[in-house]
């Protein structure tokens, strides 16, 4: 009965489930406040990742990486806020009002949105793994972006709650259980999948072998 033993594939299933379920409510609790979405969205994707190099990658891991991302993340992301809020006025202009060029615009001004939405989501990613300038960090989650597309398609998913709040309230509602409980962390640990491999290719050799050892050397 290995199948059912505590580490069996059930036992690790559901231990994986409810740790899912513990992380998305302590993200979307300290993603209250709107400021901190930013260093929220960063340190989850950070534990995801620790998770994927056999690290730590519990609630208190998620707090620590919460913690020393704040500073960095929070500008960043409120920067990306501010351009992602004009992006989304334009394509809502464009689509109610009677501009002579409305075909055109309103995919143009769409397609934008969606290319800044997969970069500016990179750019949480990396402020969580590795220290540069804004300005750096920018120009390396374009690259990553056009480079990883499957990466960039599994980080763009978080925004599917939004976007369904838009177009079909009634599915978001009957939704809003699985929001809650469970998917932004699901998205953020089937992203870590393919974007662990690629954080590793960005390594030193030494930084590499720090992150995927067992003990995590800032306890």
């Amino acid at each position: 009965m290995r199948f059912f033993s505590m580490e069996g594939p059930v036992f690790r299933f559901l231990t994986l489930v409810s740790e899912l379920i513990v992380l998305n409510i302590v993200y979307l609790i300290t993603c209250i406040p709107v400021v901190t979405i930013g260093a929220a969205t960063g340190a989850l994707c950070r534990t995801m990742l620790d998770r994927r190099y056999g690290r730590d990658a519990g609630v208190r891991a998620y707090f620590r990486f919460f913690k020393s991302s704040f500073r960095q993340a929070t500008p960043r992301y409120l920067l990306s806020l501010l351009i992602g809020g004009v992006l989304v006025f334009d394509v809502w202009y464009t689509f109610t009002g009677e501009l002579p060029m409305r075909r055109f615009l309103v995919p143009l001004f769409l397609l934008l949105l969606t290319v800044f939405l997969v970069v500016s989501s990179w750019v949480l990613a990396l402020t969580g793994q590795f220290d540069n300038t804004a300005k750096g960090t920018f120009k390396n989650a374009a690259i990553l972006s056009l480079r990883h597309p499957l990466v960039s398609f599994l980080l763009l998913l978080r925004f599917l709650p939004a976007l369904l709040s838009l177009i079909s309230p009634a599915l978001f509602l009957a939704a809003s259980f699985l929001f809650f409980f469970l998917y932004y962390a699901l998205c953020a640990y089937l992203a870590a999948i393919p974007m662990s491999r690629v954080f590793l290719e960005l390594m030193t050799p030494e930084e590499a072998a720090a992150r995927t050892c067992k003990e995590d050397p800032d306890d």
